[in-house]
């Protein structure tokens, strides 16, 4: 009967792929390209339903978390960084009695602390990949054939740039302090 159903029973043939693939492209479709909107509903569904749901929320818990780890470990590094800078502050006017500029020390102390953020960089990437494809492949040996988790291009380019970053901040404001003092001052370490 024609009109407008919020939903309909129909038993369909296991055996008939044509239907079955009709009523799966139209229950992807569009809403702008056919009249017809199918949402397939069975014990499959219903539980793929579910699931989606649990991954949007452990998504929301990753990022958080992720976001929580990376700003610690900002911190940790930073922290590593200032301290190592602090103790070389009598070496600092050193090359500053010497002729050197405030830009060739921090060119020094950036280079240190880049060599580090690059063997931190490597150790991440490392470790994300290997978390990845332990958690992928116990979720395909459980019986849920998806890729929960992916790790591509511009997840390792966004680690790489928030490095370099926290590198530079981490040896910039350091070395600016110490530079701009007279280097007898940092040399009397004042």
């Amino acid at each position: 009967t024609p009109g407008m159903y919020v939903f309909a029973v129909a038993s369909i043939a296991a055996d008939d792929e044509a239907v079955i693939r009709k009523l799966v492209e139209l229950s992807y479709a569009d809403e702008h390209t056919t009249d017809y909107l199918f949402e397939m509903q069975n014990a499959v569904m219903y539980t793929l339903g579910n699931f989606n749901e649990i991954i949007e929320i452990l998504a929301q818990v990753f990022v958080w978390v992720g976001l929580g780890l990376a700003l610690f470990s900002a911190l940790l590094l930073m922290n590593f960084i200032s301290t190592s800078i602090s103790y070389k502050k009598r070496d600092i006017g050193i090359l500053r009695a010497v002729g050197a500029r405030s830009s060739d020390v921090f060119k020094i102390f950036f280079s240190e602390a880049f060599i580090i953020a690059l063997i931190n960089f490597a150790l991440a990437v490392a470790t994300s990949i290997a978390a990845v494809l332990v958690l992928n492949y116990y979720m395909r040996n459980s019986g849920i054939n998806i890729t929960l988790l992916s790790f591509g291009a511009v997840q390792v380019a966004i680690m790489l740039g928030v490095s370099i970053l926290v590198a530079a901040l981490a040896s910039f404001l350091p070395v600016r302090s110490i530079a701009r003092k007279k280097p007898v001052d940092a040399i009397k370490d004042r």
